[in-house]
């Protein structure tokens, strides 16, 4: 029987994108000069044309492994695993999920599990999706788990009761 299978995208502070559109336009440049140099356009003159093809390759790499490694993070949701995808992807069985935390003033939802491994048994990962989807994934997790407890606070009404 094949797991019914919800998928969420990642989203990263609008900072990490900027970089990213800043580091891209400077590969792309990077690689463009390196390919006018090796083709000797106009003042461009390659002094080492092996330099200039490792150049443009390794800046062409970089910019596809910068954007898919954006692109491709996203978390997933099976009857079995929730898994976390980056360049490698993290399988947490579903029956070790513990509890999700939303903390409201930082707009904020953690998930932690039990890991043996971890010093004090339990490890956490940060659910960085998008507002509208926050509820809809951890539907996803009670559907697949439903000891899975959902804990709602504001750190910003305790400080203020203080």
């Amino acid at each position: 029987m094949k797991d019914k299978k919800q998928v969420f995208l990642c989203k990263l502070p609008v900072v990490n994108y900027v970089i990213l559109g800043v580091m891209c336009a400077a590969m792309i440049h990077f690689a463009v000069v390196a390919l006018l140099r090796l083709l000797e356009v106009g003042r461009f003159y390659s002094f080492n044309r092996a330099f200039d093809i490792v150049a443009m390759i390794v800046e062409i790499a970089a910019t596809v492994f910068i954007v898919l490694l954006t692109v491709l993070t996203r978390y997933v949701v099976t009857d079995r695993f929730f898994i976390f995808q980056r360049i490698v992807a993290t399988k947490i069985p579903i029956e070790k999920l513990l509890l999700v935390r939303h903390e409201l003033s930082e707009d904020t939802c953690v998930l932690y599990y039990a890991d043996e491994r971890a010093p004090d048994g339990v490890r956490f990962v940060v659910l960085r999706v998008f507002a509208k989807h926050k509820q809809e994934i951890v539907r996803a997790i009670q559907a697949a788990n439903p000891n899975v407890a959902y804990e709602v606070f504001d750190n910003s009404r305790k400080e203020e009761d203080e």
